[in-house]
């Protein structure tokens, strides 16, 4: 079947869409895909949920039993959909990401606008890098480029295991293996798990806390501190570099990160969450370049510096 108008709220299928030369039938797309430009001027069909959690927790909670605490007493857990943008725009196909209760609930409100009438919804919700592009190259066939999409893909694997080799070997030059802690939330202090672990070790590093696949784990700064990373890799989700800089300014300040090794060595970064780390897609090849100066920058340089990632100090 053919699809000529496409909502897209799954942003690594949005990229494949302009790769694909499929962005004049995508008629809407995620307030977080923000690529490529020629979509800025399409309806967004999705905001930020807004949370509002509890100042006072009870006594006596760990990390794990906080989150649930916050979450139940939050207005929304998630993004926010617009369905009567949606019901205007009747498309036929929406492409969405989530797990099966995403997907149930998604499905749900478009059958809820439709009923019988509802256009066909696939939902992703690939946790490692091997599903990031089985579910692209599904897509692409879905919509009859799955040969265009085969190369690209194929590409970006190219250009991945020359990155990976390049780092193993200032791994074997340097004998070392920095370890990394990418921080992806801060109320609470959440690290990034999925697919990006698999990302840090090709990139030459050791990710702590989250073993590839896994999902991201809440945690104190407490227990980094006493993992004592080599370095710290700030990937704030729906936050800019300049407002992240600013807020671990403020918590250096007050004190809450001057215990940890990596901000005394000074090996503190940023980077843009939105288009590299949470982003699994066509992107891949500048995360893990990304990632391999972050870790290795003597020995793999910086020329990315400014453009994907900063430093704090």
């Amino acid at each position: 079947m053919a699809y000529y108008k496409i909502v897209s709220l799954y942003p690594a299928g949005t990229d494949l869409l302009a790769e694909l030369g499929l962005s004049g039938r995508v008629i809407a797309v995620s307030h977080r895909c923000d690529l490529p430009d020629s979509l800025d001027q399409i309806p967004r069909v999705t905001h930020p949920g807004v949370h509002r959690l509890v100042p006072v927790l009870p006594a006596g909670l760990n990390v794990e039993e906080q989150v649930v605490q916050q979450l139940s007493h939050s207005l929304c857990k998630g993004d926010e959909l617009d369905l009567e943008t949606l019901r205007v725009l009747a498309p036929d196909l929406i492409i969405g990401r989530g797990d099966s209760a995403d997907s149930a609930v998604l499905e749900a409100k478009v059958q809820e606008i439709w009923g019988a009438a509802a256009p066909d919804v696939v939902v992703y919700n690939p946790q490692t890098l091997a599903e990031g592009e089985e579910a692209l190259q599904n897509l692409a066939e879905r919509l009859g480029h799955g040969d265009r999409a085969a190369r690209l893909l194929d590409s970006q694997r190219t250009r991945m295991t020359i990155l990976a080799e390049k780092a193993a070997d200032a791994v074997q030059a340097t004998g070392q293996r920095p370890t990394l802690a990418v921080v992806c939330g801060l109320n609470p202090v959440r690290l990034q798990g999925g697919w990006l672990p698999e990302l840090v070790e090709q990139a030459g590093g050791a990710n702590l806390f989250v073993a590839p696949g896994g999902p991201d784990k809440y945690t104190t700064w407490l227990d980094i501190a006493a993992a004592n990373p080599d370095k710290l890799l700030l990937a704030l989700d729906n936050v800019t570099l300049e407002d992240a800089h600013r807020i671990v300014n403020e918590m250096h300040q007050e004190g809450d990160l001057r215990t940890l090794r990596a901000f005394r060595s000074k090996q503190v970064f940023f980077t843009d969450a939105r288009r590299l780390t949470q982003r699994l897609g066509l992107n891949l090849g500048d995360t893990l370049q990304t990632l391999s100066e972050i870790l290795h920058p003597k020995e793999l340089g910086t020329r990315y510096l400014g453009q994907t990632w900063s430093e704090y100090f």
